[in-house]
């Protein structure tokens, strides 16, 4: 919750919010995402989203059907977007509702 009291003037980006007085708050979980994928694909977009260190972690969901969950990080939703939409140009990948 906001608090503009305990704000002052010359405070760090820190101590604003050690104190609980920031706007927003970063959420502490990840949000998961089902995609359907090409079976030829998985390993490659596994290594893909690997190399963008810590953006998202895939798991295999059902190796057969070929459907992965990403565990995205939290503020990383629009780069993840970003590279499921430059991914999806090449291969397969359908979100699975």
């Amino acid at each position: 919750m906001r608090n503009p009291d305990r704000i002052k003037p010359g405070m760090s980006q820190e101590s604003i919010i050690e104190s609980g007085s920031a706007e927003y708050e970063m959420p502490k979980t990840t949000r998961r995402q089902l995609y359907r994928v090409d079976r030829k694909a998985v390993c490659f977009i596994k290594f893909i989203f690997e190399a963008y260190d810590g953006i998202a972690l895939i798991e295999t969901v059902d190796p057969y059907a070929a459907c992965i969950a990403l565990h995205v990080a939290p503020g990383c939703e629009p780069e993840v977007e970003a590279l499921i939409a430059d991914l999806s140009r090449e291969h397969l990948i359908e979100p699975v509702m």
